[in-house]
């Protein structure tokens, strides 16, 4: 019979409480990494059938191209865009500028905010000079 969990002594609860956070933690892992395994699988069987379709159509194979294209063009764009907001002292978060997953699967970049001082840093130097 176990004792309640008011007549346990801290160092039983914090031992407890340490081993359910560590077990959760494992466990959500493994179901992430089942995930992320799942996810990289079909994005590339959808893409090898992408590419199937493709390689005995030729205008498939050019929209595919002209659609590359202007996604990788309007991606340069957001980059460029992003980029100069930074310069120029605006707080930007870093999964609007960066990718956050490629056809195989999600790469996580990090929720954080990017600070880039060095416009400060020049208009220093220039009040120097």
């Amino acid at each position: 019979m176990s004792t309640p969990r008011e007549q346990e002594s801290q160092w039983v609860r914090d031992a407890a409480d340490r081993d359910r956070r560590r077990r959760r933690a494992e466990a959500q892992a493994r179901y992430r990494e089942r995930n992320l395994d799942e996810t990289r699988l079909k994005a590339r069987l959808r893409m090898e059938r992408l590419r199937e379709r493709i390689s005995y159509n030729p205008d498939l194979a050019a929209t595919a191209a002209e659609q590359r294209r202007v996604s990788d063009a309007q991606y340069r764009e957001r980059v460029r865009a992003k980029k100069f907001a930074i310069k120029f002292g605006e707080r930007t978060l870093v999964e609007d500028y960066m990718p956050l997953h490629n056809i195989y699967g999600p790469y996580i970049v990090g929720h954080k905010f990017v600070w880039d001082n060095e416009a400060e840093k020049v208009q220093k130097r220039k009040k120097r000079k």
